[in-house]
């Protein structure tokens, strides 16, 4: 997992958080619906979702490939 725009820290901090919100969901499409309303998005770069925030696109960090099942 390649980290882009933030510190260790703080990308630390937005995983845990993408890992609270999809738990509370069933499908990746209402994962990426919550994201969005946080300010966040996901983007699929040669086989590697990224997140990314809106509404600037900026690159935050690679999600885990278990928040995606």
């Amino acid at each position: 997992m390649t980290t882009c725009d933030l510190d260790h820290v703080e990308t630390e901090s937005v995983l845990r958080f993408l890992s609270r919100e999809r738990k509370k969901v069933l499908s990746l499409f209402e994962f990426k619906h919550r994201l969005r309303n946080y300010g966040y998005c996901l983007k699929r770069s040669e086989g590697v979702f990224y997140v990314l925030t809106l509404p600037h696109r900026k690159r935050v960090c690679a999600l885990p490939r278990e928040l995606l099942s």
